[in-house]
């Protein structure tokens, strides 16, 4: 195992950790990627709009669900696409 005197100076923690799990069998690569990944919360799509866009967007959705131009999906139906892209 490397010591912090064999990294170049500057190097973060992350590039470091990254360093080292390049040498490890690419078994335990994925099984470390698998378990970073996991460990984080997955990205609000749609974090990236402020309170009124936000609100907007609801609203957009909203009506067309109630106009019925919008596409439903059954809870059984979401259920067993969610179920299978988590792999449970």
């Amino acid at each position: 195992m490397a010591t912090p005197l064999d990294y170049p100076r500057g190097m973060s923690n992350a590039d470091r950790l990254v360093a080292e799990a390049m040498n490890l069998p690419d078994e335990e690569r994925a099984e470390l990627a698998l378990k970073l990944l996991d460990s984080v919360d997955p990205p609000d799509p749609l974090g990236h709009l402020n309170d009124e866009q936000w609100v907007t967007e609801m609203g957009r959705r909203a009506e067309l669900a109630i106009t019925g131009t919008g596409t439903a999906v059954s809870w059984a139906d979401l259920r067993s696409r969610v179920t299978e892209k988590l792999g449970k």
